[in-house]
């Protein structure tokens, strides 16, 4: 178990501490706090403040690497599963693809292609990231993974080529359709 490197007193005394001074409870609070801003951005972002974001919150995200999964879990267990809390799940020590399912499962709500989900899938960790250059190869490598597909399409958002003909493409349903509009064509990202 790793715990607060050099903190032998205090209030944060026994707490884990990913990098010896930001508690989880933290990560999670500045993570949506981060999100939150980033929505009321919408699309005028004069002063970078979006990038600014970003880069904040890969800088959280890499802290989790060394938290194990179920410390997370529990976190937010307790805090309230969000798409937010789901994504960062992804870089948690030991974290798998059912893990990241499971927590998508827990927050209830369907798959979607929002600008929420769009955050929330900017987040997730590469490795959970499926990558083709055409729909085809996307749609194949994510079959009956349909969390896998969405997040993987809003990710590639405008780089996959679509080779799929018309009647293919009405053949597919809500939200598939709109996900793979948005791998094809661009948006969300």
């Amino acid at each position: 178990m790793t715990v607060a490197t050099g903190v032998t007193e205090g209030p944060l005394s026994g707490a884990f501490l990913p990098n010896g001074k930001t508690s989880l409870p933290e990560i999670w609070r500045i993570l949506h706090s981060n999100a939150r801003l980033e929505f009321e951005l919408a699309v005028d972002d004069p002063k970078g403040l979006r990038a600014m974001l970003n880069s904040a919150n890969n800088e959280l995200l890499k802290l989790l690497e060394t938290c194990p999964i179920e410390r997370w879990r529990l976190l937010c267990e307790g805090a309230g599963w969000t798409e937010i809390a789901a994504a960062a799940l992804s870089w948690c020590d030991g974290a798998n693809e059912q893990h990241l399912v499971n927590a998508w499962n827990s927050i209830g709500a369907t798959i979607m292609p929002t600008a929420v989900f769009a955050q929330s899938a900017r987040l997730v960790h590469i490795n959970f990231i499926e990558t083709g250059t055409t729909l085809t190869d996307l749609m194949t490598r994510t079959v009956g993974r349909p969390l896998a597909f969405a997040l993987s399409c809003v990710r590639a958002s405008g780089s996959i080529q679509d080779d799929w003909t018309s009647s293919n493409r009405e053949a597919l349903s809500f939200p598939n359709s709109a996900f793979a509009d948005i791998a094809c064509r661009g948006g969300y990202a």
